[in-house]
């Protein structure tokens, strides 16, 4: 299955759990090999960042690894 990036834009994540984090804002690629390394997630006002790596915006970053699903909504594993 090939994705666009745009496509991952402004969609929900979620956590494994089933808790809704955010919207996916941007992914990070390695400029030398082109791999996708990041998701990037703006987190809704309810969500205890603390809990999650952050970028100094207070977006949610999750290794692309973390990534379980990406249909409807982007499933990333937070256990």
């Amino acid at each position: 299955m090939v994705l666009f990036a745009s496509e991952l834009e402004r969609k929900d994540v979620v956590a494994s759990d089933g808790k809704v984090l955010g919207k996916a804002k941007t992914i990070m690629v390695d400029e030398t090999s082109g791999a996708v390394t990041h998701l990037i997630v703006e987190p809704f006002d309810e969500v205890d960042v603390r809990a999650f790596t952050t970028d100094e915006e207070g977006n949610l970053i999750f290794p692309f690894e973390k990534v379980q699903s990406v249909k409807d909504v982007i499933v990333v594993q937070t256990a």
